[in-house]
């Protein structure tokens, strides 16, 4: 019975690249993460979706649908959430250090995630209820019944964007683990 030989081999890396890791590069540093460009572009992203549906909202009369009065709170409380990140993620950026920390990723996560929930839960009952009311209840004006559905697509632009920031949340936090 034969048996194979192997032998190490020393192989030299390509001429110019330093040894070992480079300074300043860290893996966990993933665009989108908070305080990070692309994560204030993220939270103003939803900051900007959520003012257009409250101004969408400002416009019509939506206290004649409860559903409708649903997507106030939720944009309410997106704005909240999307302002008091984004001026985090500003600070961050300000003071040039990134935000590490495993309690304030885990903050991050639920509070995109309960967010992100109320506003799908907002969205979808906004999205039907005015389908309905505009297809079988022939109840609203034409130009009433578009700021309805505006108001739907609104909010469903601002869960996507929350959506977003929520999956970059999980993934770096995973990737920390």
């Amino acid at each position: 019975m034969s048996r194979p030989l192997v032998h190490a081999v020393e192989v030299e890396g390509p001429a110019g690249l330093p040894e070992g890791p480079q300074a300043g590069v860290r893996m966990d540093d993933v665009p989108g993460k908070p305080g990070t460009r692309l994560g204030l572009f993220f939270r103003s992203l939803q900051l900007f979706c959520a003012a257009i549906t409250l101004t969408v909202t400002v416009t019509t009369d939506f206290t004649v649908i409860p559903a409708l009065c649903f997507v106030v709170a939720a944009a309410s409380l997106l704005c909240l959430w999307s302002l008091s990140m984004a001026i985090l993620d500003t600070y961050a950026l300000c003071i040039g250090r990134r935000l590490r920390r495993r309690r304030l990723g885990w903050f991050f996560i639920i509070g995109d995630g309960i967010t992100g929930l109320v506003v799908f839960t907002a969205a979808s009952m906004a999205g039907g209820t005015s389908y309905f009311v505009s297809t079988d209840m022939k109840w609203c004006a034409p130009s009433i019944c578009r700021s309805y559905q505006a108001l739907s697509v609104f909010a469903f632009f601002s869960f996507f964007a929350v959506l977003l920031s929520f999956f970059l949340n999980v993934s770096s936090w995973a990737s920390n683990v």
